[in-house]
């Protein structure tokens, strides 16, 4: 490993902590979705659009809160026409996302130049700041990755038991498992199928726009066009990489917050060193080896990607 990375493991890990929010914001919301059976690889626009209104939300505002419920209502409104698409009309959900990731980057883009040209003076809207937890933000080596952060940081963290505590030990978690591996035994439990599909496509959706406002409000102050660059994608790979699992996920997104730490290090020390391009490429070459290990181990909910029509 490079001495630049050995001399600077604070950094490097509070590298890994910001770059892995995102991911883990929108990983599991992406996990919520696939539990019930439903597959979105729209992520990347989810996040897209998400950022942009953040943004656009908190400066009209002036409050990154009001940025935040902006972002999730952007979401839930992308998300409701998959949604829609998805899980009433029965569509295919790898082109289904893979249009919302395209109808997201055209639509972001239009967007910004317009307000651009509406606005006096930079686009530079309020963000959250940092919140130290008093004697835990001092722990050596720990407490400025993990104690000394946002409240979308902290968000992301605390989420991840949450939802472990909701899929394990409720009832409603329950059934959204078994939404995704045995359709037609919910069904006849009573529950309406396709309307806990529909609602947690929603969910998901919100929280892959929270991970989108994080980038544009929570780690910057500004949106510019395109600005996710390939996380949705590796928010997909989280989730298989985390076989499904909240805790999973968590670990997951923390070794491609890792890899994406590496590569603003490396970037940041500006040395020329000889394998440069490496680096940079790094997470997505992270990507592709996570996906390889996994592919044909773990095939995720026996349902997943398959239509549901009441017989």
């Amino acid at each position: 490993m490079p001495h630049w990375l050995l001399d600077n493991g604070d950094a490097l890990l509070a590298a890994a902590v910001r770059m892995a929010a995102p991911l883990l914001l929108a990983a599991l919301g992406e996990l919520l979705v696939e539990r019930v059976g439903i597959i979105n690889v729209g992520i990347e626009g989810l996040m897209l659009v998400g950022a942009l209104a953040g943004a656009v939300a908190s400066y009209l505002s002036g409050s990154p809160w009001v940025g935040l419920l902006g972002g999730v209502m952007a979401g839930i409104a992308l998300s409701s026409l998959f949604g829609w698409m998805a899980v009433y009309r029965g569509s295919d959900q790898v082109v289904l996302g893979t249009a919302v990731n395209i109808l997201a980057l055209g639509v972001t883009g239009v967007f910004l130049g317009a307000f651009r040209d509406r606005i006096d003076g930079p686009f530079v809207a309020p963000t959250f700041h940092d919140i130290s937890l008093g004697p835990l933000a001092r722990i050596p080596l720990l407490g400025a990755a993990f104690f000394d952060r946002n409240a979308l940081v902290y968000l992301a963290f605390l989420l991840t038991p949450a939802l472990g505590f909701l899929l394990y030990r409720t009832r409603l978690g329950l059934q959204m498992r078994a939404a995704g591996e045995y359709p037609l035994a919910v069904e006849a439990a009573g529950v309406d199928v396709l309307r806990l599909r529909f609602l947690t496509v929603l969910a998901g959706g919100a929280l892959g726009a929270c991970g989108g406002v994080y980038l544009s409000i929570g780690h910057n102050n500004t949106f510019v066009e395109n600005m996710v660059s390939g996380r949705g994608f590796i928010a997909l790979a989280v989730v298989i990489f985390g076989a499904w699992r909240p805790g999973g996920v968590l670990a997951a997104a923390m070794f491609f917050g890792l890899a994406l730490g590496v590569q603003v290090l490396q970037g940041g020390q500006g040395t020329g060193a000889p394998h440069e391009e490496i680096w940079r490429a790094l997470p997505y070459l992270a990507t592709l080896l996570a996906l390889v290990l996994r592919f044909g181990r773990n095939l995720g909910p026996a349902a997943l990607a398959t239509p549901y029509s009441r017989q």
